[in-house]
């Protein structure tokens, strides 16, 4: 019950960062310091934050419907997340600026590699 709790509650929240990209380009860059200064960014984040995360956010949630995808659900979210944070201390490295936004997203981006690493280990020792 744990692993489907995780898989649709990061689903959920891949689906509604990629609504927000897709619908909302403009505030959700402006979070991030950033501003659309022209109409291809905004395609570019309606693309790549709205509708990635959207596609994976349904990928998720198709894994957790059936136990024999949900292992595979779960390395896949590994996988992204764990890129994403990385990515996230090369960039806090290398470009500075406020840490304050970069370390709360990390924080959270953390907290899910470790939830989700607990429970690969729990479902390789269960089988």
């Amino acid at each position: 019950m744990l692993i489907i709790a995780n898989l649709v509650g990061t689903a959920l929240v891949f689906i509604a960062f990629g609504l927000w990209g897709l619908l909302g380009p403009a505030s959700m860059v402006t979070n991030l310091g950033l501003t659309i200064t022209a109409p291809e960014g905004a395609t570019a984040i309606r693309s790549i934050y709205g509708g990635f995360l959207i596609g994976f956010g349904l990928f998720i949630l198709y894994c957790a419907r059936m136990e024999s995808r949900r292992r595979n659900g779960l390395v896949a979210l590994l996988i992204v997340v764990s890129t994403i944070l990385a990515a996230r201390a090369v960039g806090a490295l290398v470009d500075g600026g406020d840490l304050g936004i970069q370390l709360s997203y990390g924080v959270i981006e953390l907290f899910s590699i470790v939830v989700t690493t607990g429970l690969l280990l729990a479902k390789r020792q269960a089988t």
